[in-house]
């Protein structure tokens, strides 16, 4: 079945022939468990590094006593205090489910339950989410028999073992995030356009190393859009927005407020919400009804603050935010 031209006409079709999704679901959980099994028998996780160990030392001063913006390692020095890249969006699972447990368990066995059980819960996700995926793109039984399904999860051991539980570094939440882009874009509507803003947002935040997927994915989109691909207006829109909406949230949620303007090699900062937004206000500007040529002053008015920082004022950045501001508030 095709990518694009999806309907409600054609999900009719196949509605009388199509496999059980929570069954099918099911069985995936099922093979990821097994997997896991597999992983757990050995003295060590087979995907396991020393990420693992430097992300529970993250994880464990966050409780004590660090703060959630304060992300340096007073035990490393060369000779300044280390300040980590990484993202606080992985921690943030692993710090609740501790401080949640903390009552009954203490500190330190709240966190290893944390560290045992956050993994297999983003397993179980990520194995819905397959499901989800195959469902859009091989509706009926013909299209996906179970020893297709079982061919397809074989081949998977290593994405498998990165639901571990222990494996508490970014690759797995990495993962989960990339397979819910394509699962937006598997259903190409309007819901499949956010999810992929959230997911490509969400994913630039968590980690660099993904940017070029995100950044082909934006473009594959463009594209679509280019060649009139039935759809692409919309889906396009709503990725625009999702992202226009997504990267200030989580320049607010990931940096302090001192550091909004500064760019930081290997994390997520300004160029990276930039580049975000600037693709949001533009896709929303060009493809959506309610923000053409920017008739709307509230659209016009985030399309200038996004602007702000790259264009050229005599009293500076802070120069041209006033000024981008005054246009519509008088300021």
């Amino acid at each position: 079945m095709a990518l694009f031209g999806w309907t409600k006409a054609s999900q009719r079709e196949v509605s009388n022939d199509s496999w059980p999704f929570w069954l099918y679901s099911l069985l995936v959980v099922c093979v990821v468990a097994v997997y896991i099994t597999v992983d757990l028998s050995g003295d060590t996780l087979h995907n396991g590094d020393i990420d693992d160990q430097l992300r529970g030392l993250f994880v464990r001063l966050l409780l004590s006593s660090s703060g959630w913006y304060d992300l340096s390692l007073p035990m490393v020095r060369g000779p300044e205090i280390y300040i980590s890249p990484w993202s606080r969006l992985i921690d943030a699972p692993y710090a609740t489910i501790a401080f949640a447990l903390h009552y009954f368990f203490g500190q330190e066995r709240s966190i290893d339950i944390a560290f045992k059980v956050w993994p297999p819960i983003l397993g179980v996700i990520f194995s819905i989410l397959i499901v989800s995926v195959l469902k859009r793109l091989y509706p009926s039984k013909a299209d996906l028999p179970v020893k297709t399904l079982l061919g397809l999860l074989i081949v998977m051991p290593y994405a498998f073992w990165e639901f571990s539980p222990g494996r508490i570094d970014h690759h797995n939440l990495q993962i989960v995030l990339l397979l819910l882009v394509v699962y937006g874009i598997s259903r190409f509507d309007m819901v499949g356009g956010a999810t992929v803003g959230v997911g490509v947002s969400v994913s630039t935040a968590v980690g660099l190393e993904t940017l070029p997927i995100s950044a082909l994915t934006l473009i594959a989109l463009s594209c679509t859009w280019v060649f009139d691909v039935r759809g692409s207006r919309t889906m396009l829109g709503s990725t625009g927005i999702a992202c226009l909406v997504m990267s200030p949230m989580l320049m607010l949620v990931l940096i302090p407020p001192a550091h909004y303007w500064t760019m930081s090699a290997d994390a997520f900062s300004m160029p990276d919400i930039q580049a975000l937004s600037g693709f949001g206000v533009k896709r929303s500007e060009d493809l959506t009804p309610w923000a053409k040529r920017r008739t709307d002053p509230f659209i016009d008015l985030l399309f200038r603050l996004s602007q702000a920082p790259f264009r050229p004022s005599a009293e500076g950045r802070n120069g041209a935010f006033r000024e981008a501001c005054s246009y519509h508030l008088g300021w």
